[in-house]
């Protein structure tokens, strides 16, 4: 499946988009959500230690797991 997204401009209840010329096809399945940007945080002050030790899974276990994730990328990544 192919997935296009794209913010376009609306002018009088229309919009343009042109399809790539890789979509080969008669038909096309159209989502339309309305567009609103998210606000930026003003206030980045975020205080880790309220989500300091909720998880009891481990470092160990969690370093295991981007290695191996790490691995299948076959790009050999070291550190």
């Amino acid at each position: 499946m192919i997935a296009i997204r794209e913010i376009v401009e609306v002018k009088n209840g229309i919009i343009n988009f042109k399809l790539p010329n890789y979509i080969l096809t008669d038909k096309v399945e159209i989502i339309i959500i309305p567009y609103k940007p998210k606000e930026l945080e003003k206030d980045l002050n975020i205080d880790f230690s309220k989500y300091f030790g909720l998880s009891d899974v481990g470092a160990d276990k969690i370093d295991n797991y981007l290695k191996n994730a790490r691995d299948e990328w076959g790009q050999g990544f070291s550190y």
